[in-house]
This record gives structure tokens, sequence and C-alpha cells, in this order.
């Protein structure tokens, strides 16, 4: 079931960069419900964009309007995979997407949803970068969870790198059931 009329509009939107504008005057208007795919060029403000829509940085000028409803903290309106996650404690697999709010079998079928759930029990920092990433991955979309859909938004940065095609299909596929829902 997907979720239309609630969109998020952008209107105005700059942000200002050490040398030139990351964002300028920037309008859009993101439905509900649907996959969208941000392209362009290295440098071209893809992450700065999706820095603001978290809520990580705010603009320079420009306004964003959620869809009717939407609760005024971000943490519940939003969840957000940058491209860089730096995490130093000791955490296993698991106990890193529990820091999503959920409970420890909830953290496992998150991890299985994506097909990593053999390695729950692994320290994280001893992890390959993809499985960090995949880690990761399962905690935003744990979070994602726990949003109610007609007011959630998923903002994933670069979601696929460093992994390959198989656990790249899983991602997209969890990926496309929380959009069926209406995230």
């Amino acid at each position: 079931m997907t979720i239309r009329g609630a969109a998020l509009t952008v209107e105005g939107l700059s942000l200002s960069g050490p040398r030139q504008p990351r964002l300028k005057a920037l309008s859009v208007t993101l439905p509900r419900g649907q996959r969208l795919l941000l392209a362009g060029p290295n440098g071209a403000g893809k992450s700065s964009l999706l820095d603001v829509l978290s809520g990580d940085v705010a603009p320079s000028a420009g306004t964003l309007h959620w869809g009717p409803g939407a609760p005024a903290p971000w943490a519940e309106r939003r969840a957000y995979l940058p491209q860089r996650n730096a995490l130093a404690h000791p955490f296993s697999a698991a106990q890193v997407v529990a820091l999503a709010g959920v409970g420890a079998s909830d953290a496992l079928d998150h991890l299985e949803e994506l097909g990593i759930k053999d390695w729950a029990e692994q320290p994280y920092s001893t992890l390959s970068g993809g499985l960090r990433g995949l880690v990761h991955m399962a905690r935003v979309v744990a979070q994602l969870d726990c949003l109610a859909p007609e007011v959630g938004w998923g903002f994933f940065d670069e979601p696929l790198a460093n992994l390959d095609w198989r656990y790249a299909g899983r991602v997209l596929s969890a990926l496309a059931r929380r959009s069926a829902a209406g995230y």
C-alpha cells in the first residue's frame, strides 16, 4: 500500500560552502512511497542535500515542508544512512543494529533480511567495509521501521557502495519493501 499525497517539499533551499554554494535555490517535491535516485557528478551537492533533508545540517536559506501530520522532532520523521559511519566502540554487529532502539530479536531479523545474520556476534571493528555498511544499513532500516509509514522518510547516501551484487540485491529489496509500505 503506497501512501500518496504526503510529500516533502523543498523551497529555495541553499547551502553555503567554503568556495562556492553547495546547494543553490533548490526547489523540489519528493513524493511518498517511492524510491528516488539522486544522481550527479562528484561534488554536485547530492550528499549535502541529504544532510539537509536528514536534519544533520541546517540550510543557509529555504524551507522544508513535511507532509501533513508530520511530528516536529527530526528523529520521529527520518532515518538516515550517511556515506561515512564512524564507530569506535567494541559493539557486535547485532548491538550496532540495536542502537536503532530495537530489541535483540528485531536486530537479528534486520541482519537476516540483509543476509548477514551469521555475522551478528562478530565485533563490528573486525568486519570488512562492505559488511560494516550492511550493519549500518540494517540499523537505519530498523530505525525506519520504528517510524510511522505515513510520516517516516528514509534517506540513504550511496547505500550500495562496497557491496557485491548479492548484498546489493538484498538492500534494494529491503528498500522496495519500505517504499511499498509508504515510507
